[in-house]
């Protein structure tokens, strides 16, 4: 079994369901399509989150709080938790590059998440762990990031 760290380690999943009708008109309002894409195709929620969730739960039960960054929306199988912490961009990214639409902006901005840890883990919501993972996996015992995973 390897090593737990005394270092506490977040998790940030950003989120979005595009089939909310209330997120496509305000991202209508700020960004034109090209004909042959849709938000459909980029942002289809295929219910993966739920999955995420349990299997950080299953295989990395050590991660200290989750926040899950949206753009004023909340899965309806939330459910109030100390562990789990919706964030809205507009509590992390400055006023000038909101709104966003740009996952490369949002992730970029991650750090600043009020109250998130040194150490975190950045997670898309379509990922999820098979096996048990530790810090180790992610960092050293001198909190630097582990950048080659063969070992």
């Amino acid at each position: 079994m390897k090593q737990l760290t005394k270092m506490p380690i977040d998790i940030v999943i950003p989120w979005v369901d595009g089939s909310d009708l209330a997120w496509q008109q305000r991202r209508s309002q700020h960004v034109s399509l090209p004909e042959h894409e849709s938000a459909d195709q980029r942002y289809r929620d295929f219910g993966t989150l739920k999955y995420l969730l349990r299997s950080i739960a299953q295989y990395a039960p050590w991660v200290n709080k989750i926040y899950l960054v949206t753009d004023q929306q909340r899965p309806s199988f939330i459910k109030d938790s100390k562990r789990l912490v919706v964030v809205d961009h507009t509590s992390f990214i400055p006023n000038e590059y909101l709104p966003t639409y740009n996952s490369n902006v949002i992730e970029l901005h991650c750090w600043r998440i009020p109250g998130l840890n040194e150490h975190f883990i950045l997670l898309n919501d379509d990922f999820l762990f098979t096996n048990p993972v530790w810090p180790s996996d992610f960092f050293t015992a001198d909190g630097e990031k582990v950048v080659d995973m063969t070992s």
